[in-house]
């Protein structure tokens, strides 16, 4: 049985990248009726049912994990592997929640709902787990990319990324308000052109307009280069 510990974003924007035929459980504490699980194709599970689950991806926030244990680590299966999946914590913490199961890091980089829609996403497993990261590329389909690394690398990446953005994203918003822009153009400007100028610079698939931008910028940085 595979069971996901928690129903919010993380969990709704991993289940289109599921090639499994088996079916797929779900626990969270607001029970819902059974056609809102129908339309994702899910299962709701009690923790009556934990201990069938032999995998488990732990897709609650960092915060929640210690009530969970606390209230419903008792009923999940000492063999039962665990995929913890909070950027936050580290599997030596989860470990020490435990009861012996196996806690195996399975990290996401970048926003979980941004997956879906460029239907594409990249998780990061430790090297250690070789089985386990075999049998996730065997659950998930190809869009899903599976490598290895550490999570501590996975936290600081997203951490550096995650800042930056809302750096560029408070700074953009500032100077457009001063430049009298109303909110609804300036909303759009981040979360459409903002967004794609960037996705088209990693891919090298900038437009004419795009590519004469990056040309003045280039020319800046090595003019500033030069001055030092």
């Amino acid at each position: 049985m595979i069971l996901f510990i928690g129903f919010g974003r993380l969990t709704q924007s991993l289940l289109p990248f599921i090639q499994s035929e088996e079916t797929i459980y779900v626990f969270h504490k607001n029970l819902r009726d059974e056609d809102y699980y129908n339309q994702f194709k899910v299962q709701y599970a009690g923790p009556d049912m934990f201990s069938k689950a032999s995998h488990i991806f732990l897709a609650l926030p960092a915060s929640a994990y210690n009530d969970f244990f606390t209230q419903y680590g008792q009923y999940l299966h000492k063999e039962a592997i665990i995929f913890h999946m909070a950027t936050a914590i580290m599997e030596q913490e989860v470990i020490s929640y435990t009861q012996g199961s196996k806690v195996v890091p399975c990290k996401c980089i970048g926003q979980a709902d941004q997956m879906v829609t460029d239907k594409r996403g990249l998780l990061i497993v430790p090297e250690a787990f070789e089985q386990e990261l075999m049998w996730l590329k065997s659950f998930f389909s190809k869009d899903m990319t599976l490598q290895t690394g550490e999570e501590k690398d996975v936290l600081l990446i997203n951490q550096h990324a995650t800042k930056a953005a809302l750096e560029l994203a408070v700074s953009i918003k500032k100077e457009l308000h001063k430049k009298g822009f109303v909110e609804k153009w300036i909303d759009h400007s981040l979360e459409v052109t903002v967004r794609g100028v960037i996705k088209s610079y990693c891919h090298q698939q900038l437009g004419g307009f795009g590519r004469d931008l990056l040309k003045e910028l280039e020319k800046q940085s090595e003019g500033s280069g030069n001055e030092n």
